[in-house]
């Protein structure tokens, strides 16, 4: 995945899209209670956090309107 601001919708468009082929290929293979797709997710945030994280503190010249973008 891309790592700037502009990229965070299609992060998360990523994300949907891969929930769903999980939800279509395992939903019968795991056990509910397991909880594995709120794991992926939980997975997911965390590396985006600190991904996120990252552009942040290294972001030179900040431009608020590409920041309230990836806000929305």
């Amino acid at each position: 995945m891309n790592c700037n601001l502009e990229s965070v919708e299609r992060r998360y468009g990523w994300l949907f899209r891969h929930l769903k082929e999980f939800y279509t290929r395992f939903e019968t293979v795991f056990p509910d209670y397991w909880g594995v797709d709120v794991y992926l997710v939980y997975e997911f945030i965390g590396l985006t956090r600190m991904a996120l994280n990252q552009i942040l503190e290294n972001w030179e010249n900040p431009d608020v309107a590409v920041l309230m973008n990836a806000l929305k």
